[in-house]
């Protein structure tokens, strides 16, 4: 799976489009009633026996072929059949609800591969973040409007929803995924914003670490060139039905690119892990 496309200026504003994110909930809904079936010993003729529907219905379903459409009848017919205890239906039911309220949500004006990028961001248990600069998810709000003055395709106007999109990112992010990120020393030597704003950034680097929300390592010049030659890079775990899925982030001046390719992972995960190892604690590195 790999989308790329031209970068638009953020505009600040909501969109009334369909959000194209519906389906991150759909495949860990889809992960999760596999699960449930596997574990029911029920195979997709069974289910068509049930009434759930035919065999290619739920080829396509647990295929994420897309095209299928699960109701809340289903999931009654599903927890009976899957003999499911409350817990396991609420959740599912749960997850439904999710799909079809981001199916109608309005979203922030931004880029559409950014926009289905966050919605994988919301559901992800794990990040792996090479950085040559201060990733989003541990700017300031401060330091996030310097950044986004620097750009020069963001108004002045339309900073404070750039700034607010970072801070909501940050808020489901963090304390409830594990995220490591390294990042390279010179994304603190430079001057962004005035000193205070530059003060400000290292002390919540510092904390984000202290506090163990965020394993925060920096790339020393000293050391040498980066392994992530090419840019930064974000590494996502998804978990659902027992079974994990990784997808790759990369932006560029051409637009966002998202891929599951197992070779492009492989590869970024073993450039992670060496930035990693030539890397210190951001605690270590503010002493």
């Amino acid at each position: 799976m790999k989308t790329t496309g031209r970068r638009a200026a953020y505009s600040g504003v909501v969109s009334d489009a369909q959000e194209p994110t519906a389906g991150v909930v759909r495949w860990l809904l889809a992960e999760q009633i596999k699960a449930y079936r596997t574990r029911a010993k029920l195979t997709h003729k069974d289910m068509m026996g049930i009434g759930l529907g035919s065999v290619s219905r739920w080829t396509r379903l647990e295929n994420h072929r897309g095209g299928v459409r699960i109701d809340r009848g289903d999931i009654k017919l599903m927890a009976e059949a899957f003999s499911l205890n409350a817990v396991e239906a609420a959740e599912l039911e749960a997850m439904l609800v999710r799909a079809e309220r981001e199916e109608s949500a309005q979203v922030l004006d931004v880029e559409p591969n950014f926009r289905e990028y966050l919605a994988f961001e919301r559901y992800a248990t794990e990040f792996k973040i090479m950085a040559p600069g201060v990733h989003g998810l541990l700017q300031t709000s401060e330091y996030a409007a310097a950044i986004a003055r620097l750009s020069g395709d963001v108004s002045e106007a339309a900073i404070p929803g750039v700034v607010a999109l970072r801070q909501e990112r940050q808020r489901q992010a963090i304390g409830r995924a594990a995220i490591q990120v390294t990042m390279a020393e010179e994304a603190l030597l430079r001057w962004i914003g005035s000193a205070q704003c530059m003060a400000d950034q290292r002390e919540h680097l510092r904390q984000l670490a202290a506090d163990r929300l965020v394993d925060i390592r920096v790339h020393l010049i000293s050391v040498g060139g980066l392994p992530a030659t090419r840019g930064g890079a974000t590494i996502l775990k998804l978990d659902a039905g027992g079974k994990s899925r990784h997808l790759a982030y990369i932006e560029s001046y051409l637009g966002g690119a998202h891929t599951d390719k197992p070779r492009v992972i492989a590869n970024l995960s073993r450039r992670f892990a060496a930035m990693q190892n030539q890397s210190i604690p951001i605690e270590e590195y503010l002493q």
